[in-house]
């Protein structure tokens, strides 16, 4: 559900901006996610459990306006 959610979000062209980070206790669906970044758009990529102030930071990276 949350691949499919991904997908049509970075689909529309009114939401395709925001960012999504994908986060999970599976290496291997980040690893998936990370090598089909065009289909997910994935913004940042954590593996939990998360160091918080990394992930804070990498966060907060991605919202910064370009």
């Amino acid at each position: 559900m949350g691949w499919d959610l991904l997908e049509r979000l970075h689909a529309e062209a009114a939401t395709s901006g925001i960012p999504a980070p994908i986060v999970s206790t599976l290496p291997h669906l980040i690893e998936r996610a990370q090598g089909q970044g065009a289909r997910f758009g994935g913004d940042a990529y954590f593996a939990q459990p998360v160091d918080l102030d990394t992930t804070l930071d990498q966060i907060a990276g991605s919202i910064e306006p370009a």
